[in-house]
C-alpha cells in the first residue's frame, strides 16, 4: 500500500521540517513570484510561442507559435526602443530573440509586465494574446506594495482565467502534451492564498537573497576550502564596516572625501519642494513662448491674459528636475547624444481640471487628471515678483487605453508652461508601428 501511494503523488516521507515547533505548514513556505512568475512561466510560454517548447515538434506546430522572422522583428523593435526607456525604468530591454537565454528575473519582469502586451500585439493571435494579458495584469497587481481585498480578488480571477486559458489552449488536456503542465502553472493557483497570509510578494520574494549570493560568490577565491574562504572575507569586510564607529582609526584609515561644493547650479525657493539643477543659462523666450508664458499665468491668476501686463522676455534656463518625491528628471534640451543617450524626460503630470468646463452656468468642480508629455526644459521666471518653477512640456495628443488596458496616443501635440509642482514622475514611451504605448512601472507601486 505504501509503495502504491508513493508512487502515486511522489511524497516518500514527511519532511524534517515538519519536526521544528516554529514551522508551520504552509504558512512557512510563501510563494515566490521571482522564480515562479518571471523565470518559469514567462520563460516557458516564450517557449510555446517560439515553437520550441515540445520535443516532438508535430506538437509545436500551433497557432499561437510565431516565425523567426516575426521574432526578429520584435526583436529589432526592442533595439529602437531602448532610448526611451528612462533610466528610472530600470535597464532597458534587450533583443529577447537573441539574448532570452541570458535574462535575469528582472528582465523577465519587465517583459511581462512593459513590454510584452505592446510588442506581441500585432503578432499573437487574438484568443492568446487575451489569454496572456490576464497573467500580465495580474503579475501586476502583486507587484504592488500595498494591496487591497478588491485587488487580492481580482489577482485570483485574473490568475483562475490564465489557468482555464493554458489548460484549454496549451495542454489541451492531452497526454500527450502532459510536460505543459508544469509545478510552477499549478503554483499560481496558490498565490492569492500565499499572500493572504504572509503579505504582498514583495516581501517574501528571493530577489534580496540572490542578490547576496551575488555578493557572495566573487568573495570565494579558495578553491580546496570555498565556504571557510567566503566565511572569513566576509568577517573581514565586517571588520572594516565597523571602523566608522571607531571615529580616530575611521578618520585615519578612510579620510573623508572633499565635499564638492555647487554655487548657483541649484535652484529652488521657500515655496517649492522641487528643485532646479544645472546646465543653466539665461534666457530670451521666443514670442510663441512669450504667449504660452501668458496662457499659464491667466489660468493661474483666472483672468484674461490680456488683461496681464509686463511680461519679461528673460528667464534662467534649467535642464533637470528633482521631483518632491526624490525623482530627477531630464530635458530635452539636455539629451546631447540622441543616438545613445536614453529618453529621461517623458512625464505623467497630473492636472486640475473643471469637469464643467463646457458649462460656464454650472458652479466649476475640479479633479485631478493625468496627462503625458516630454519636457523640453524648465524655466524660472519671475513674474509680478514672485518666482516660478514652470516646465516647457510637448504634450501628447488624447491617450485610449484598448482592451486589455494599454495606454497608448498616436502624435504629440502642441506646448505649454506648466509648474513643475504637477509633474509627477517619469514614464516610457514604446513607438511601436504608428502608436506610441504608454510604460508606466510606478502606475501600480511596483516596487522592483
Amino acid at each position: 500500500m505504501r509503495d502504491t501511494l508513493v508512487n502515486k503523488y511522489g511524497i516518500i516521507k514527511r519532511s524534517i521540517l515538519f519536526n521544528l515547533s516554529t514551522i508551520r505548514f504552509p504558512d512557512s513556505f510563501p510563494i515566490d513570484i521571482m522564480h515562479i512568475f518571471y523565470e518559469n512561466v514567462a520563460k516557458y510560454m516564450l517557449s510555446h510561442w517560439m515553437g520550441t517548447f515540445y520535443t516532438n515538434q508535430t506538437l509545436n506546430n500551433e497557432p499561437y507559435v510565431l516565425s523567426r522572422q516575426v521574432w526578429t522583428n520584435i526583436g529589432k523593435k526592442m533595439d529602437q526602443i531602448r532610448k526611451t526607456i528612462p533610466t528610472a525604468l530600470g535597464r532597458p530591454p534587450r533583443n529577447i530573440i537573441l539574448h532570452h537565454h541570458g535574462y535575469k528575473a528582472e528582465e523577465w519582469a519587465g517583459w511581462i509586465t512593459m513590454y510584452s502586451l505592446p510588442l506581441l500585439k500585432d503578432y499573437l493571435p487574438t484568443k492568446y494574446y487575451k489569454g496572456w494579458s490576464f497573467f500580465v495584469q495580474a503579475v501586476q497587481l502583486c507587484q504592488k506594495k500595498v494591496i487591497t481585498m478588491d485587488e487580492l480578488n481580482n489577482i485570483d480571477t485574473l490568475l483562475l482565467k490564465f489557468y482555464v486559458h493554458y489548460e484549454r489552449e496549451y495542454y489541451k488536456f492531452s497526454a500527450n502534451r502532459l510536460s505543459a503542465m508544469k509545478m510552477c502553472i499549478h503554483y499560481i493557483l496558490h498565490v492569492v492564498a500565499s499572500i493572504k497570509r504572509n503579505g504582498p510578494c514583495c516581501t517574501t520574494w528571493q530577489f534580496p537573497i540572490e542578490r547576496v549570493c551575488g555578493m557572495l560568490l566573487p568573495l570565494a577565491r579558495s578553491r580546496l576550502h570555498p565556504y571557510k574562504n567566503i566565511a572569513n572575507n566576509v568577517y573581514i569586510i565586517e571588520l572594516f564596516n565597523h571602523l566608522r564607529f571607531y571615529k580616530l582609526a575611521y578618520q585615519k584609515l578612510l579620510p573623508e572625501k572633499t565635499i564638492k561644493e555647487y554655487h548657483g547650479l541649484v535652484f529652488t525657493t521657500d515655496s517649492y519642494e522641487e528643485v532646479f539643477y544645472s546646465p543653466m543659462q539665461q534666457y530670451t523666450l521666443k514670442r510663441s513662448e512669450i504667449k504660452k508664458i501668458k496662457e499659464h499665468y491667466s489660468t493661474y491668476y483666472d483672468v484674461r491674459a490680456r488683461q496681464l501686463q509686463s511680461f519679461d522676455s528673460q528667464g534662467l534656463k534649467f535642464s533637470r528636475l528633482l521631483t518632491r518625491n526624490g525623482y530627477y528628471i531630464g530635458s530635452n534640451w539636455i539629451r546631447r547624444n540622441e543616438t545613445w543617450a536614453r529618453v529621461n524626460y517623458s512625464v505623467l503630470v497630473y492636472l486640475e481640471v473643471d469637469i464643467y468646463s463646457n458649462n460656464q452656468r454650472r458652479t466649476p468642480v475640479f479633479e485631478k487628471r493625468p496627462f503625458y508629455g516630454n519636457i523640453e526644459y524648465y524655466l524660472m521666471y519671475e513674474f509680478n515678483n514672485e518666482k516660478s518653477m514652470l516646465a516647457y512640456i510637448n504634450w501628447t495628443a488624447s491617450v485610449s487605453t484598448d482592451s486589455v488596458g494599454l495606454k497608448y496616443f498616436t502624435k504629440f501635440a502642441g506646448y505649454d508652461f506648466i509648474d513643475v509642482i504637477a509633474v509627477e514622475r517619469c514614464v516610457g514611451f514604446i513607438k511601436v508601428d504608428n502608436k506610441y504605448y504608454i510604460v508606466d512601472k510606478e502606475a501600480n507601486n511596483t516596487i522592483m
